[in-house]
């Protein structure tokens, strides 16, 4: 039983390894262009993976990282979007779009943080919150 379970844990690490390296069959633009298509089918995560595989392989091309960014910002995954603004930015500073998908990222970001303390206030409000005795009529 024990052995089983190795060899299932060795087997999927390499799995996982294999998965998280770019074939060398497809360039950084064929990725690029897979996620293109993944993200407008609504395929994010895959669309993630495939514009992360075209960094890997070419990490000096700015829409990568922006196209990424978009994509994070569509699975409200903010602080990895801001990440690839960021990125992209330092590749190209002058960049006004990207400077702009920044700020929004960043505000919604913001937005979510204060929601998240808001429900975490609320619940931990509720947990201490007694029921108030309603008295007969």
């Amino acid at each position: 039983m024990k052995r089983k379970w190795i060899i299932a844990v060795i087997l999927s690490l390499t799995i996982y390894t294999i998965s998280c390296e770019a074939p060398p069959d497809l360039s950084a633009e064929d990725y690029y262009q897979l996620g293109l298509s993944l993200a407008a089918q609504g395929k994010y995560e895959e669309a993630i993976n495939a514009f992360t595989n075209a960094i890997v392989i070419d990490p000096g091309k700015t829409e990568y990282y922006v196209n990424r960014g978009d994509t994070y910002q569509n699975t409200r995954d903010y602080g990895l979007a801001i990440a690839d603004y960021n990125k992209a930015l330092e590749l190209e500073p002058n960049d006004a779009m990207t400077s702009y998908k920044l700020l929004l990222a960043k505000q919604a970001k913001e937005i979510q943080d204060a929601a998240d303390e808001l429900q975490e206030g609320f619940i931990e409000q509720n947990e201490t919150w007694e029921t108030p005795i309603i008295p007969d009529e």
